[in-house]
């Protein structure tokens, strides 16, 4: 006869969960908007006129010990170089929703939306982010621009 009464599969405790250091998590997105970027504006480059790179970690011996906050300053210093741009949409249900898609259209239409690296939405603002992001706007593995698919022109 089976047994009716199995204790439930044990949930996982913080112990079992991988820990990533932040400066980890902003190198990585750095890398990722350096990369969109290189697709989205091939001839872009650096102030000084040098292509725009890679970010790396700091070269380091199997000695050294970075020092993770010193690698966060470091870290910041290059999102600080690379004039990140954000897009934020506030709350406010149907009234924010179609202000935001009336900002998302005139945006698209002037050919201004790739220039932005974040898109931050809450509430009302989010169907028109929502939106966005379901069409895969803004993605260049996708091929798809943002002013290609926002609506409007």
């Amino acid at each position: 006869m089976p047994n009716d009464h199995q204790s439930p599969p044990s949930l996982p405790g913080p112990s079992d969960i991988p820990v990533v250091q932040f400066d980890v998590v902003l190198r990585e997105e750095l890398q990722l908007i350096s990369n969109r970027r290189q697709v989205l504006f091939p001839h872009i480059v650096n102030r000084d006129g040098s292509p725009i790179t890679e970010i790396h970690s700091p070269a380091s011996s199997p000695d050294a010990k970075n020092d993770p906050d010193d690698e966060v300053t470091r870290q910041r210093g290059h999102a600080l170089d690379k004039h990140l741009a954000g897009l934020a949409f506030s709350g406010g249900g149907i009234r924010s929703a179609s202000f935001a898609i009336g900002v998302l259209q005139g945006l698209a239409s002037l050919k201004l939306l790739n220039w932005f690296d974040y898109l931050s939405t809450v509430s009302g603002g989010g169907y028109a982010g929502r939106s966005a992001g379901a069409r895969g706007c803004g993605d260049p593995r996708r091929g798809h621009r943002l002013h290609d698919s926002a609506g409007g022109g």
